[in-house]
């Protein structure tokens, strides 16, 4: 799906009623464009941030004396959460993993932010890898018309409601509030259903056989 057919089946679906759509072209006007680009991307930061849609990993090496590492941007620009920190070098696999903000635990690593790590004992020249939740690509406005959107194709519902429940918000009075709540309710129903049947891939290894080891298989 591309940034085109986004605006064709808005057009000829959730805003066909609207004034925003050209019904001669099948399409949204192009005045309204810029407008649409923006609750686009703000559409997929908020699927990404609630999904682990994207995930990417950096490594690094802790350094004597600094105990707080800013993921982004120094190593990532597409940071949206920290998902797992990773000794590279561990001896024992009970060390393998970071424990996060877990002030109990005995590695345990502090997220000063989203995007931001604390050591609270810095082993220098340890290596170090951060799994993370990455955001989207921002669409551009200019030349956005063959942008692929990078999306799970049961999420691309998802988008067209949210950005229906974005225009009919924009518009305000009870009948189009009322149809922004319909469309943001089948919104976060297709993004539940996504995370129900793990569509995203959020399920890990370690997480499945943590359930196994408690005797659910």
């Amino acid at each position: 799906m591309n940034v085109n057919q986004v605006f064709e089946a808005l057009a000829v679906g959730e805003l066909s009623t609207l004034s925003v759509a050209d019904k001669d072209l099948g399409t949204l006007k192009f005045a309204e464009h810029p407008r649409f680009i923006r609750y686009l991307n703000d559409t997929l930061t908020l699927i990404y941030t609630k999904l682990a849609h994207k995930k990417d990993y950096v490594n690094f090496s802790l350094v004597e004396n600094q105990s707080t590492y800013y993921i982004q941007p120094t190593y990532a620009t597409d940071v949206l959460k920290i998902i797992s920190v990773q000794n590279l070098d561990y001896e024992f696999v009970e060390d393998r993993f970071y424990a996060i903000n877990d002030f109990e635990a005995k590695h345990s690593v502090r997220t000063l932010q989203y995007d931001t790590l604390y050591f609270p004992v810095v082993v220098a020249d340890q290596n170090i890898s951060v799994e993370y939740q990455a955001s989207h690509p921002k669409i551009p406005s200019l030349d956005y018309g063959n942008v692929t959107i990078d999306i799970h194709p049961i999420l691309e519902n998802a988008v067209l409601s949210k950005m229906a429940a974005s225009a009919f918000m924009a518009l305000g009075g009870e009948d189009a509030m009322s149809k922004a709540a319909t469309y943001m309710n089948d919104f976060n129903a297709t993004l539940q259903l996504a995370e129900f049947e793990d569509m995203a891939e959020v399920t890990s290894i370690e997480s499945a056989n943590r359930f196994k080891n408690f005797g659910f298989v």
